[in-house]
Order: structure tokens, then C-alpha cells, then sequence
């Protein structure tokens, strides 16, 4: 379900709900030469920082295929 964060042990005020973990979404940048060999359904493992010892299963629910462009104008 999730946790609820309170102020202090004396107030019962909720400052903070966390979402559970047992469902957690990852965004993350590959690079273009990358992205050609990941597809929707392919599994995936995922590392946190903050968590060094444990590594999350997953799996690819979406591969958007768009691409950053910069523009530069010519002065007038």
C-alpha cells in the first residue's frame, strides 16, 4: 500500500505519503544506437544507488522513438 510520514512521534499530521514499492515505472535515456535492440516485453534489470545490494526485474512496457533536434536560426 504505502507509508504514511508523520511531522513527529507527538502529531498525528501527515506530511508525506509514500507510494509502495511493490510497483515502481523507470524512464530511462538509451542511446541511439541503443534503442534499435530494445523492444516492448524484453526484460529488464535495474540498479539503485541507493540500494547497491538488490537489483529490480522488470520489463519494457514502451519505446517512444523520437529524437531531440536543435535548431539554430541564421541571423537576420
Amino acid at each position: 500500500m504505502g507509508e504514511r510520514i508523520r511531522g513527529s512521534d507527538f502529531s498525528e499530521d501527515v506530511v508525506l505519503l509514500m507510494g509502495g514499492l511493490a510497483d515502481m515505472e523507470v524512464k530511462a535515456e538509451v542511446g541511439e544506437h541503443e534503442v534499435v535492440a530494445v523492444h516492448v516485453g524484453d526484460e529488464a534489470a535495474v540498479d539503485i544507488d541507493a540500494i547497491p545490494d538488490k537489483q529490480f526485474k522488470g520489463h519494457v512496457v514502451a519505446v517512444e522513438r523520437t529524437r531531440r533536434s536543435r535548431t539554430r536560426h541564421a541571423p537576420r
